[in-house]
Protein backbone atom coordinates (compact mmCIF):
# COMPACT_ATOMS: atom_id res chain seq x y z
CA UNK A 1 0.00 0.00 0.00
CA UNK A 2 1.30 3.48 -0.86
CA UNK A 3 2.12 6.03 1.82
CA UNK A 4 -0.41 8.45 0.33
CA UNK A 5 -3.15 5.90 0.62
CA UNK A 6 -2.59 5.80 4.35
CA UNK A 7 -3.15 9.56 4.66
CA UNK A 8 -6.24 9.80 2.55
CA UNK A 9 -9.12 7.68 3.78
CA UNK A 10 -10.63 5.71 0.97
CA UNK A 11 -14.28 5.09 0.92
CA UNK A 12 -15.92 2.47 -1.09
CA UNK A 13 -19.43 2.91 -2.13
CA UNK A 14 -21.53 0.09 -0.89
CA UNK A 15 -24.75 -0.26 -2.80
CA UNK A 16 -27.62 0.27 -0.48
CA UNK A 17 -30.88 -1.26 -1.43
CA UNK A 18 -33.16 1.55 -2.30
CA UNK A 19 -36.63 1.30 -1.12
CA UNK A 20 -39.25 3.81 -0.40
CA UNK A 21 -38.48 3.97 3.33
CA UNK A 22 -34.80 4.96 3.13
CA UNK A 23 -33.56 8.21 1.61
CA UNK A 24 -30.40 8.26 -0.49
CA UNK A 25 -27.33 9.54 1.35
CA UNK A 26 -25.79 12.72 0.01
CA UNK A 27 -22.16 12.59 -1.19
CA UNK A 28 -19.59 13.75 1.36
CA UNK A 29 -18.76 17.48 1.26
CA UNK A 30 -15.28 18.40 0.06
CA UNK A 31 -12.79 19.33 2.70
CA UNK A 32 -12.02 23.05 2.94
CA UNK A 33 -8.65 24.11 1.49
CA UNK A 34 -6.32 26.30 3.48
CA UNK A 35 -5.45 29.52 1.62
CA UNK A 36 -3.52 32.48 2.88
CA UNK A 37 -4.79 35.67 1.30
CA UNK A 38 -2.57 38.01 3.27
CA UNK A 39 0.04 39.86 1.27
CA UNK A 40 3.53 39.90 2.52
CA UNK A 41 5.46 43.14 2.17
CA UNK A 42 9.20 43.08 2.45
CA UNK A 43 11.33 46.14 2.94
CA UNK A 44 13.66 47.17 0.10
CA UNK A 45 16.58 47.05 2.57
CA UNK A 46 16.32 43.28 3.14
CA UNK A 47 19.36 41.49 1.73
CA UNK A 48 19.26 38.30 -0.28
CA UNK A 49 21.58 35.86 1.55
CA UNK A 50 22.77 34.24 -1.70
CA UNK A 51 23.65 37.34 -3.76
CA UNK A 52 24.19 39.80 -0.87
CA UNK A 53 22.14 42.48 -2.70
CA UNK A 54 19.10 44.28 -1.39
CA UNK A 55 15.65 43.65 -2.79
CA UNK A 56 15.49 47.29 -3.92
CA UNK A 57 18.72 46.84 -5.91
CA UNK A 58 17.34 43.67 -7.51
CA UNK A 59 14.18 45.52 -8.54
CA UNK A 60 16.24 48.36 -10.01
CA UNK A 61 18.34 45.85 -11.94
CA UNK A 62 15.21 44.11 -13.25
CA UNK A 63 13.73 47.44 -14.37
CA UNK A 64 17.01 48.38 -16.02
CA UNK A 65 17.17 45.02 -17.86
CA UNK A 66 13.56 45.44 -19.01
CA UNK A 67 14.34 48.91 -20.37
CA UNK A 68 17.39 47.57 -22.20
CA UNK A 69 15.30 44.72 -23.68
CA UNK A 70 12.57 47.17 -24.70
CA UNK A 71 15.13 49.46 -26.37
CA UNK A 72 16.70 46.49 -28.16
CA UNK A 73 13.29 45.36 -29.33
CA UNK A 74 12.47 48.85 -30.64
CA UNK A 75 15.81 48.90 -32.46
CA UNK A 76 15.10 45.49 -33.98
CA UNK A 77 11.65 46.70 -35.11
CA UNK A 78 13.16 49.83 -36.70
CA UNK A 79 15.77 47.73 -38.50
CA UNK A 80 13.00 45.44 -39.76
CA UNK A 81 10.97 48.42 -41.01
CA UNK A 82 14.08 49.76 -42.78
CA UNK A 83 14.65 46.41 -44.49
CA UNK A 84 10.99 46.28 -45.51
CA UNK A 85 11.20 49.79 -46.97
CA UNK A 86 14.33 48.86 -48.93
CA UNK A 87 12.62 45.73 -50.25
CA UNK A 88 9.55 47.75 -51.29
CA UNK A 89 11.82 50.21 -53.11
CA UNK A 90 13.65 47.37 -54.88
CA UNK A 91 10.34 45.75 -55.80
CA UNK A 92 9.04 49.03 -57.25
CA UNK A 93 12.25 49.36 -59.32
CA UNK A 94 11.90 45.80 -60.64
CA UNK A 95 8.23 46.38 -61.48
CA UNK A 96 9.13 49.57 -63.38
CA UNK A 97 11.89 47.81 -65.32
CA UNK A 98 9.67 44.82 -66.06
CA UNK A 99 6.87 47.12 -67.16
CA UNK A 100 9.29 48.97 -69.45
CA UNK A 101 10.34 45.67 -71.02
CA UNK A 102 6.84 44.29 -71.46
CA UNK A 103 5.23 47.60 -72.44
CA UNK A 104 7.80 49.70 -74.31
CA UNK A 105 6.95 53.35 -74.53
CA UNK A 106 5.70 54.59 -77.84
CA UNK A 107 7.81 57.15 -79.60
CA UNK A 108 6.49 60.64 -79.15
CA UNK A 109 4.53 61.82 -82.12
CA UNK A 110 6.15 64.87 -83.58
CA UNK A 111 4.23 68.09 -83.40
CA UNK A 112 2.51 68.83 -86.68
CA UNK A 113 4.47 71.17 -88.88
CA UNK A 114 3.01 74.60 -89.36
CA UNK A 115 1.71 75.21 -92.84
CA UNK A 116 4.04 76.67 -95.43
CA UNK A 117 3.80 80.46 -95.24
CA UNK A 118 1.55 81.91 -97.88
CA UNK A 119 3.87 84.63 -99.16
CA UNK A 120 4.75 86.02 -102.54
CA UNK A 121 8.42 86.50 -103.37
CA UNK A 122 8.50 89.89 -105.08
CA UNK A 123 12.24 90.44 -105.50
CA UNK A 124 15.49 88.66 -104.63
CA UNK A 125 19.05 89.97 -104.21
CA UNK A 126 22.19 88.13 -103.15
CA UNK A 127 21.63 88.98 -99.45
CA UNK A 128 17.90 89.50 -99.00
CA UNK A 129 14.46 88.96 -100.49
CA UNK A 130 11.41 91.18 -100.64
CA UNK A 131 8.23 89.27 -99.81
CA UNK A 132 4.58 90.21 -99.55
CA UNK A 133 2.33 88.62 -96.94
CA UNK A 134 -1.24 89.69 -96.13
CA UNK A 135 -0.77 92.93 -98.03
CA UNK A 136 2.43 93.85 -96.18
CA UNK A 137 5.85 93.92 -97.73
CA UNK A 138 8.88 92.83 -95.78
CA UNK A 139 12.60 92.35 -96.41
CA UNK A 140 13.97 89.02 -95.11
CA UNK A 141 17.56 87.79 -94.87
CA UNK A 142 19.03 84.28 -94.70
CA UNK A 143 18.17 82.78 -91.23
CA UNK A 144 14.95 84.81 -90.85
CA UNK A 145 11.87 82.99 -89.56
CA UNK A 146 8.53 83.01 -91.34
CA UNK A 147 5.67 81.34 -89.40
CA UNK A 148 8.02 78.75 -87.85
CA UNK A 149 9.99 78.15 -91.06
CA UNK A 150 13.60 79.32 -91.52
CA UNK A 151 14.86 81.00 -94.71
CA UNK A 152 17.88 78.86 -95.67
CA UNK A 153 18.71 79.77 -99.26
CA UNK A 154 18.31 82.73 -101.65
CA UNK A 155 18.40 81.83 -105.34
CA UNK A 156 17.73 83.97 -108.43
CA UNK A 157 14.53 81.99 -109.05
CA UNK A 158 13.14 81.88 -105.46
CA UNK A 159 13.80 81.21 -101.80
CA UNK A 160 14.07 77.93 -99.84
CA UNK A 161 12.47 77.51 -96.42
CA UNK A 162 13.23 74.63 -94.01
CA UNK A 163 11.40 73.23 -91.00
CA UNK A 164 12.88 70.05 -89.40
CA UNK A 165 13.43 67.62 -92.30
CA UNK A 166 10.96 69.32 -94.62
CA UNK A 167 11.85 71.89 -97.28
CA UNK A 168 9.71 74.27 -99.27
CA UNK A 169 10.70 76.30 -102.31
CA UNK A 170 8.86 79.55 -102.97
CA UNK A 171 9.53 80.77 -106.52
CA UNK A 172 9.87 84.38 -107.59
CA UNK A 173 6.36 85.59 -108.26
CA UNK A 174 5.45 87.71 -111.24
CA UNK A 175 1.77 87.68 -110.53
CA UNK A 176 -0.81 86.71 -107.97
CA UNK A 177 0.24 83.03 -107.73
CA UNK A 178 1.57 81.52 -104.45
CA UNK A 179 4.74 79.39 -104.16
CA UNK A 180 4.74 75.55 -104.16
CA UNK A 181 6.65 72.86 -102.31
CA UNK A 182 9.44 70.55 -103.32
Amino acid sequence: MSPLAELVPQTTAVPVPHDATTAPTPPPAPLPMATDSRSVTVSDDVRDPFSNTTIGDERAQRVSRQRVRATQQELAMLELELKMAERRKELARVVRETDAITHPSRPATPAPLPPIPRVQVVSISSTAALIQQHGWRQIVHRGARLNGWTLTQLAPTGITLRRAQRQAFLPLSFGPRIGGTR
